[in-house]
């Protein structure tokens, strides 16, 4: 029966035409090397919408993480532009140091003009 059915779809004109194609997006498998010393690679990310807390209206958390220690910082902050990622990522440096490489999802935050210019300042990759 699945035979049938398989060859009947093949040869039915409507069926080919209104095939939805399933080509797969995946990007290449890249390697990595771990970092060699301390906050020499960070990653960044957005946790949120969350529910608001305080008069502050805080919904996201972006997160920032060393590649190597795995040390972990935590900003609250009320929405996902580029300049409340940006200061946060300036508060960060402002503690720790600029870091060579920053790993991303490649959000519209993370890739947007702003936060782009303020990385090629830092000479950050």
């Amino acid at each position: 029966m699945r035979s049938d059915i398989e060859d009947y779809v093949k040869k039915c004109k409507a069926c080919q035409e209104n095939k939805a194609l399933r080509k797969i997006n995946k990007a290449p498998m890249e390697i990595t090397t771990t970092s060699t010393a301390p906050f020499q690679r960070v990653a960044l990310d957005i946790l949120g919408p969350l529910p608001e807390s305080g008069t502050a209206k805080l919904r996201y958390i972006l997160t920032l993480q060393d590649d190597l220690t795995k040390y972990s910082v935590a900003y609250p902050i009320r929405s996902t532009t580029a300049e409340e990622t940006s200061d946060c990522l300036i508060h960060f440096i402002s503690l720790f140091g600029i870091p060579k490489s920053i790993l991303t999802d490649q959000g519209t935050n993370f890739t947007s003009d702003l936060f782009k210019t303020t990385c090629q300042f830092l000479k950050i990759k």
